[in-house]
């Protein structure tokens, strides 16, 4: 996935990427160092893999 967006500022973007690395839905979350060199209201591109939910365990049915 390839996300682009305005952050407020450095500190909450860095939060994001923290909180997607901590979610074991997504993977290689990636930021370009050039999108951290602003202080506030930062134009952004992330990168990241979302990593597809497990299949439920099917439940076998008996017809009578």
């Amino acid at each position: 996935i390839k996300l682009l967006g305005i952050a407020t500022n450095r500190q909450s973007l860095i939060e994001f990427k923290n909180n997607l690395e901590g979610n074991e839905d997504f993977s290689s979350v990636s930021i370009p160092i050039s999108s951290l060199e602003a202080e506030a209201n930062i134009e952004y591109e992330m990168s990241f893999d979302y990593l597809p939910i497990k299949p439920e365990k099917k439940i076998k049915l008996k017809l009578n």
